[in-house]
């Protein structure tokens, strides 16, 4: 069962934002000034506006952010909204039965970081060359493991999503390009079906306007270009769904209905309605 769902997008965050940009028409692909400063012949993106994730980020550990590259954020935060939204805390009763499958792309580290490195480590004999000497010693000064290692490891960003919900059961990072998201969903179904999990946080996150990325994909010959040359219009986001395992669903809602049975009358509410309320609950007739 279909119990959460948490959307980070370009046309906005939270589902009815989202639903309701898709219903206007309303697009979101726009120039963005980090990818046209590339000077490549191709600038256009989605992106997820900063105002409209501000108001979302007290969800999430403040401290850590930091630590997060922008997919690791937007999974953080959809994978949030998917939690509240299915009315789960963390371990979602059982942490050993609660899962996290995640589509991600192999993530790229910050292309500065990246350029600074490479000029570090040539050879100063064999210009063009990479000196394994001068490379060594530079990541030994340079470079902070905590921000390499946690911003470029594309499973991370599933570890980091089971740690925040206290998920223990299966944990999969699947970087399988466009088609990992939909493959994390029909995986984590799969699971739930033969008895493995009983909750899975699923789903996919991405962010394709990193510039290392997109250069990349631009020279493969994948992005879409300003001339009209047709291709991929690179966007952010992420789209979590939490599925459950059915009578783990509706145990769930007998326990609140349970809770709330002991006393249905409230204050000014005739005797016979509170009795059709008890009788609701016994027969399972309200919606």
């Amino acid at each position: 069962m279909l119990t959460g769902r948490g959307v980070v997008s370009p046309l906005g965050v939270g589902i009815e934002p989202h639903w309701e940009a898709l219903c206007a028409g309303r697009s979101a692909v726009g120039r963005r000034d980090r990818l046209a400063a590339l000077r490549l012949p191709a600038s256009r993106g989605a992106e997820v506006a900063p105002d409209a994730i501000q108001p979302h980020l007290a969800r999430l550990p403040r401290k850590q952010q930091k630590l997060w590259n922008r997919a690791t954020l937007l999974a953080m935060l959809g994978g949030a909204l998917a939690m509240e939204d299915a009315g789960l805390g963390a371990g979602a009763g059982d942490p050993r039965r609660f899962g996290v499958l995640l589509g991600v792309n192999v993530l790229a580290w910050d292309l500065g970081s990246m350029l600074e490195y490479l000029a570090a480590s040539e050879s100063t004999v064999s210009p063009g060359t990479l000196d394994v000497a001068r490379a060594s010693a530079f990541c030994m000064r340079s470079i902070n493991p905590l921000d390499f290692s946690l911003k470029t490891l594309p499973n991370l960003i599933a570890g980091h999503l089971a740690i925040a919900n206290d998920a223990q059961g299966f944990c999969r990072a699947l970087t399988e390009g466009h088609v990992g998201g939909a493959r994390a969903v029909g995986d984590a179904v799969r699971l739930i079906d033969e008895g493995d999990l009983d909750v899975a946080l699923c789903g996919g996150a991405d962010d394709q306007l990193e510039e290392l990325f997109f250069a990349t994909h631009w020279g493969g010959g994948v992005i879409a270009g300003d001339d009209g040359r047709p291709g991929l219009v690179p966007g952010e986001g992420s789209g979590l769904l939490v599925l459950e395992e059915a009578e783990h669903a509706i145990a769930r809602v007998r326990a609140c209905t349970a809770r709330w049975s002991a006393s249905p009358r409230r204050p000014g509410m005739a005797a016979s309605e509170a009795a059709t309320i008890r009788s609701g609950w016994r027969t399972g007739s309200l919606a």
